[in-house]
């Protein structure tokens, strides 16, 4: 499992909206079943709160948008092997943050 993470644009000031990219992609062989991630979090230093994605099964887009400034939601973090989940959140940042992404995945 390779996360990855990206903005949208490569600077940004504090109170300004900041749109920003959590891809996750499965490099399993194509005979191991499908991974499911329990739980996302984005970590941030202590002047923005953490932000939680739980699993949840539904049909999900190509890009899985997560509402503006929200402190959790919900988005399908199961994945295929080669397959690739793009989830996308905005957040109005009050400082300048370092970002930590943890996995929790499923124990089989």
């Amino acid at each position: 499992m390779i996360p990855s993470f990206t903005f949208q644009s490569k600077s940004a000031f504090a109170g300004s909206l900041v749109a920003f990219q959590l891809a996750l992609q499965s490099q399993a062989r194509k005979s191991v079943p499908a991974i499911v991630i329990r739980l996302v979090r984005l970590s941030f230093n202590e002047q923005i709160p953490e932000i939680l994605i739980t699993h949840s099964h539904r049909e999900s887009q190509k890009v899985q948008k997560i509402s503006p400034n929200a402190g959790s939601g919900q988005a399908d973090l199961s994945l295929q092997p080669g397959q690739n989940r793009v989830l996308e959140f905005s957040f109005t940042p009050i400082a300048q943050a370092q970002i930590e992404v943890f996995l929790v995945f499923n124990s089989a």
